[in-house]
């Protein structure tokens, strides 16, 4: 009975759907530009559960007749040999095996195939992992190299999870060696996923599996549980592109946002959702007209990087110079005219320690605050300026707004933090509230370090008043510019509100 089990786990643990092989199309034999499929356009596709011998079958499809093969791109500036050309995959399935997935990756990434989700399709589980290897050709020198190169669209669905143990298939009475088999098991399989997806090349602004993502998905378990990518923040560390997006409007503030959106993706480190949205210690932003700071480096010799000096003014001519981002933390020179289907180059300086110097091309879509949802991106004709934005004091002298702007209303999604009140002694012991929109709230304190005080407590929005149930039930009400009326917790006092991150399912209300 136990080998008859073991035998059964070998084809079970890494399945997530039925084991039936997905269907390969050859969609258009001759390879396609990058800024083709930056759009979102493939020349195969792959639908259904992923199952093994699937690689052999695309594998078979790529080395036919039908599909024209062409030398890897090298990616200098301008281009000379024209728009570089590639084949993309697109991928619209549940998942399936892990292991044939692993299989599909090493193809994608020796065979230089970018990866894409099309609009309201979806790639979980073993096809997220599939969908990762998404590569193009960077370079015909030491044997070719791979960059990675995956594009969703934000009404897509991209989900990860670890690999599972369908112990429902195998009984109530799991015997110990069966149980130890299955822990081993799933981490040889993670051992696989990685080392498939290690590397980076040199043309790559992020490894090819981050470790946030590793994290992420480490820690999603089950069938039916995913980690999706989708906010702002996860596209970024992931090095996805995105399609299906509406007219994004800029601002200083979006450059700078742009600014500390990159070199915080670059460093790896997930936003912390409950921080301002803006770079702290303000900020200075150079137009064309300006020109770039004399005393910072610029790349004059880095790739992917179309612009040409103007030896008389001593700066970039205007066709390549956007913007400059001056602060406290990081330096970025904006540059436009990046890689094909990108719409910016973003060279980056960090200040804070011994320079690190960066270069990523990077979509319009990286100006916008690093929690923005994906979902709500959809269907927009036109994203302005202050859709997503913080309200805080910081942000608002930053941006030279009226730096008396009225609280907006309560709604599902905000997260509020507050400044101490006059009355320091009665203040609560809480200086954040997350409403989240499950109705629930989540009280905490420290805006750096947060430490959650409770959890879980159902609120409701009466109109202009928010009341939270907890052990001493309280209320916030407005009470006029920059302050909330909080009655309850054994005191009424004014609390001054130190930023908002509005609700991403309505504008922010100036």
């Amino acid at each position: 009975m136990l080998r008859f089990l073991l035998c059964l786990l070998t084809a079970l643990p890494l399945a997530a759907a039925p084991a039936t092989s997905a269907e390969i199309e050859i969609l258009q034999a001759r390879p396609l530009g990058f800024d083709e499929i930056a759009e979102g356009r493939c020349t195969l596709r792959l639908t259904g559960s992923i199952a093994p011998g699937d690689a052999e079958r695309l594998a078979a499809a790529i080395d036919s007749e039908e599909i024209v093969i062409m030398m890897m791109p090298e990616l200098y500036v301008n281009f000379p040999n024209g728009m570089p050309r590639g084949h993309s995959l697109c991928l619209d399935s549940p998942g399936g095996s892990f292991t044939a997935g692993i299989d599909l990756a090493k193809l994608l990434i020796a065979e230089g195939i970018a990866t894409v989700i099309e609009p309201e399709t979806a790639c979980l589980s073993a096809c997220a992992v599939a969908f990762m290897a998404g590569s193009m050709g960077s370079s015909n020198s030491s044997g070719g190299g791979r960059m990675p190169y995956r594009v969703m669209d934000v009404t897509s669905r991209l989900g990860f999870h670890a690999p599972y143990i369908p112990f429902d298939k195998l009984g109530k009475s799991i015997p110990p060696a069966l149980a130890e088999e299955s822990f081993r098991t799933a981490l040889r399989t993670m051992v696989l996923i990685t080392e498939a997806l290690q590397g980076r090349d040199l043309f790559a602004p992020t490894g090819r599996f981050p470790k946030p993502l590793l994290l992420a998905m480490l820690g999603t378990y089950g069938a039916d549980r995913f980690s999706y990518v989708d906010t702002i923040d996860e596209v970024g560390l992931y090095d996805i592109r995105l399609t299906g997006l509406p007219e994004i409007a800029t601002d200083e503030g979006s450059w700078a946002l742009l600014c500390g959106n990159v070199t915080g993706w670059f460093r790896g480190i997930p936003a912390r959702d409950w921080a301002s949205d803006l770079l702290s210690w303000g900020y200075e932003v150079r137009r064309l007209e300006e020109g770039p700071d004399p005393y910072l480096p610029l790349p004059e010799d880095l790739l992917l990087v179309d612009y040409e000096y103007d030896s008389a003014a001593g700066r970039p001519e205007p066709t390549a110079f956007l913007r400059q981002v001056l602060s406290r933390h990081e330096s970025c020179t904006i540059y436009a005219n990046a890689g094909p289907g990108d719409a910016f180059s973003v060279y980056f300086l960090e200040n804070d320690q011994e320079p690190k110097l960066g270069l990523r091309p990077i979509g319009l879509w990286a100006t916008l605050p690093r929690y923005v949802r994906l979902r709500d991106l959809a269907g927009a004709a036109e994203i302005p300026t202050d859709r997503f934005r913080t309200l805080s004091d910081e942000a608002q002298r930053a941006l030279r707004l009226d730096p008396v702007t009225p609280v907006p209303e309560f709604s599902p999604g905000q997260l509020w933090a507050f400044s101490r009140p006059e009355d320091y002694e009665a203040a609560p012991d809480f200086d954040l509230i997350d409403l989240r929109p499950d109705g629930t709230a989540t009280l905490a304190r420290d805006w750096w370090e947060t430490e959650i005080i409770a959890e879980g407590l159902p609120y409701r929005i009466e109109g202009a008043r928010l009341c939270i149930e907890a052990q001493a039930a309280f209320c916030l009400s407005l009470a006029g510019p920059g302050h909330l009326r909080l009655s309850g917790l054994g005191a009424e006092l004014d609390w001054p509100v130190a930023y908002i991150r509005p609700s991403p399912a309505a504008p922010a209300k100036p």
